[in-house]
């Protein structure tokens, strides 16, 4: 099972953390929600993630009766969710939750259900951000639709942490003009020692690959089994299919990282001397005759012709004759 604890304190050692946030799209089905954790392992998924709520507490049905009668509908009781939870870790796979209420905050609280994962529209809920803060929760925080200060200010209140921050735009899918992927590093530097990670709405794979090769440790992503559905979060959401390939795409790009230090493989030492070049006598050069640039040809295999070294052979001359095809290097350099 992945080890959010290494991804929390030292997120420079971790792999990337790949979740699959199932949200509404299990329709409020138990056999779906099982058969979406199922297809979320063969996807390579380190996590599944679900949306827990007491209706009631989540929306005011009096001034959003629809909302309430929507979500009430995708409606997954707390204990059916413990039931998929050991599924899920019978498996080899972390399940964690979204909550959307206060009641259900606190049910995780005193379940131990961590990571808790803290929702974009709660990003400004202070209370339950102090809460987490208070009592040393591991937690993962978007900030879909928060202002470049209110993002300062909460990456203040969370810095040395045992949190991390993920980028995210709250548009549902959102377009590719609406990201500044770039903005990852900006907010790596407000918690230079915290993961940072992204919640991607987007369509397709590219935008979470981009935000891996820009060092992102967490990948929140909408998992579906219906990806032709047009409606709810399913336009979002990726197929099985489409995580792997994100997932596997990911995995080599993390390979191919390293430290921003430049070394040379073994392979390019021996490539080198194949594809560089030396300078040769293009013809023979009787003895005593000065060089001049007609007699050399630059070819291969050779070690790399510096322009010092190219130009210091114009003039020069042996007591020797020079035979055609007489690597120059061994007589004057």
């Amino acid at each position: 099972m992945f080890d959010i604890s290494k991804l929390l304190q030292k997120p420079k050692t971790s792999s990337v953390f790949f979740v699959a946030e199932l949200g509404i799209n299990h329709d409020g089905d138990l056999n779906i929600a099982k058969s979406m954790i199922d297809q979320a392992i063969e996807a390579k998924a380190d996590a599944i993630k679900f949306q827990l709520y007491n209706t009631d507490l989540f929306y005011n049905q009096s001034i959003a009766p629809d909302a309430h009668k929507l979500f009430q509908s995708f409606h997954i009781p707390y204990d059916q969710f413990i039931i998929l939870k050991k599924y899920a870790e019978s498996r080899g796979i972390l399940a964690f939750v979204a909550p959307f209420d206060s009641q259900t905050l606190h049910q995780l609280i005193q379940d131990s259900v961590f990571p808790i994962k803290i929702a974009s529209g709660d990003a400004l809920t202070e209370p339950w951000i102090d809460l987490l803060l208070e009592k040393n929760i591991p937690f993962i925080i978007s900030t879909g639709s928060l202002e470049e200060i209110e993002i300062q200010k909460l990456a203040q209140k969370l810095e040395n942490t045992f949190s991390a921050m993920l980028y995210c735009v709250s548009e549902y899918p959102a377009p590719p003009e609406g990201f500044d992927i770039n903005y990852i590093q900006t907010m790596q530097g407000y918690l230079p020692n915290q993961a940072i990670g992204f919640s991607d709405h987007s369509q397709g794979i590219a935008l979470s690959l981009a935000a891996v090769a820009l060092g992102a440790k967490i990948i929140e992503r909408h998992f579906t089994l219906s990806p032709e559905r047009t409606d709810f979060d399913h336009p979002l959401s990726l197929s099985p299919e489409d995580f792997h390939q994100m997932v596997s795409s990911s995995r080599i790009i993390e390979k191919a990282l390293g430290q921003g230090v430049r070394h040379t493989t073994s392979t390019e030492k021996i490539i080198r001397n194949l594809a560089g070049r030396d300078a040769f006598a293009l013809l023979d050069i009787p003895a005593n005759t000065p060089i001049s640039e007609e007699m050399i040809v630059l070819q291969r295999p050779g070690q790399g012709v510096s322009s010092q070294e190219y130009h210091s052979l114009i003039g020069k001359s042996s007591t020797k004759d020079i035979s055609k095809g007489s690597l120059l290097r061994n007589i004057f350099l």
